[in-house]
């Protein structure tokens, strides 16, 4: 029996303080969403400060990426 399932993901990668990246992933993200409404809410992210990885604030939103994923898996009887 062959099952398949697939998943959608939207990653967020900004810059920290201390120079390294911090990625956020946002899972099944909206089909029509648009770079601007991404690159907006990326914005309201480093604004509120809702993150501070190792004490780092998020200070740059740097890219994103969609993500979707198909996996298939087969059952083997024994």
């Amino acid at each position: 029996m062959e099952t398949t399932t697939t998943t959608k993901a939207l990653d967020l990668e900004f810059e920290l303080e201390n120079g390294k990246s911090f990625t956020i992933t946002c899972p099944d993200y909206l089909d029509d969403l648009t770079k601007e409404q991404v690159e907006a809410q990326a914005a309201e992210i480093i604004a509120a400060g809702a993150f501070a990885p190792d004490g780092f604030n998020l200070i740059k939103f740097k890219s994103f990426e969609y993500i979707d994923k198909t996996t298939r898996k087969t059952e083997i009887d024994a």
